[in-house]
């Protein structure tokens, strides 16, 4: 006699996945939605899943395989695979980020033909790009009544060709500078006066205490002075003072007062070409969560006066 055994119909339902762009594959996940698995019986994926997520490799773009296709495989059962859904979606920007670590053509990669690519392209053409200007001009030149003049270089002009790179992509001082900055700090040496006595005593940056104590009469309020301003310290025992001596027996005050607090930090700030107390006072205020940021805070300040010192008394 001959004996039939028909296939058992197992209906099998792929859970729908996600994954961030350029991230690892999810591991794959199933339920069984009917039918039941004979004792000994046990499911296989095969392997060309793997190959047809590979194909999922741009953000935003679907990968829905086809209902028909087997990535289920048993014996002696018929298995219904329904098709699913595997996403790839864009990473979340990090407001932080080093915009100079950031690779611009994998970015536009990943982003192409989605819908913030096609607003940015859009902004640019349409708000920031006068088209119908742009027409104009070259209508008015083509008939004369626009012309070109040469001339010399504009003050503006000229900063353009000299500082371009400053003007368009402020650079971010790297570790190296940063630690060349602080190994130039380091070996100043700074004219330690104390405003009691009025004594003077040089000292690198380098070799300077946690506290600092003058050694003639044993006072705390000590200005860390370079060597351009090291006779300030006469004011402190100078009478009728001037309106603008006042001020820098005030800002005397305020740099000793900075380095008693402050020890080797306000003199390594102090030490910096241009920075004086108020600046110094600045800077040392801020909160840094590393060497490195504390660094580069000096640095931006040494260049703004740089910049800024021709306009200066």
């Amino acid at each position: 006699a001959n004996l039939t055994i028909t296939q058992s119909l197992l209906t099998v339902t792929a859970n729908s996945q996600t994954r961030v762009y350029d991230a690892a594959d999810p591991t794959l996940t199933y339920v069984i939605t009917s039918g039941v698995l004979v004792s000994g019986d046990s499911f296989s994926i095969m392997a060309g899943v793997g190959d047809a997520l590979a194909k999922a490799s741009r953000p935003s773009e679907t990968l829905l395989p086809d209902s028909t296709q087997g990535f289920f495989a048993i014996s002696n059962v018929e298995v219904l695979n329904t098709p699913y859904l595997f996403r790839v979606e864009q990473p979340d920007a990090d407001k932080d980020a080093d915009y100079k670590s950031v690779n611009f053509g994998r970015l536009v990669e990943a982003y192409e033909n989605s819908p913030i690519f096609e607003e940015a392209i859009g902004k640019v053409l349409w708000e920031d790009f006068d088209l119908d200007g742009t027409v104009e001009v070259v209508r008015r030149i083509e008939s004369g009544d626009l012309e070109f003049q040469i001339c010399g270089l504009t003050p503006i002009g000229r900063a353009g060709l000299s500082h371009s790179k400053e003007l368009i992509t402020p650079q971010r001082a790297d570790h190296s500078i940063l630690m060349a900055l602080k190994k130039r700090l380091e070996e100043e040496q700074m004219h330690m006066s104390c405003l009691s006595c009025g004594s003077q005593w040089r000292l690198r940056v380098r070799e300077a205490p946690r506290s600092l104590t003058c050694p003639k009469c044993g006072g705390h309020m000590i200005a860390a002075l370079n060597t351009y301003n090291k006779d300030l310290i006469k004011l402190a025992k100078k009478k009728d003072l001037t309106e603008d001596e006042e001020k820098e027996l005030r800002k005397l005050f305020k740099n000793a007062s900075l380095v008693m607090k402050n020890s080797k930090k306000a003199m390594t700030a102090l030490a910096g070409r241009g920075i004086g107390p108020d600046t110094a006072s600045r800077v040392l205020a801020g909160f840094f969560d590393s060497e490195d940021d504390f660094l580069r805070e000096i640095l931006s300040a040494e260049i703004n006066y740089a910049k800024t010192k021709r306009f200066w008394d």
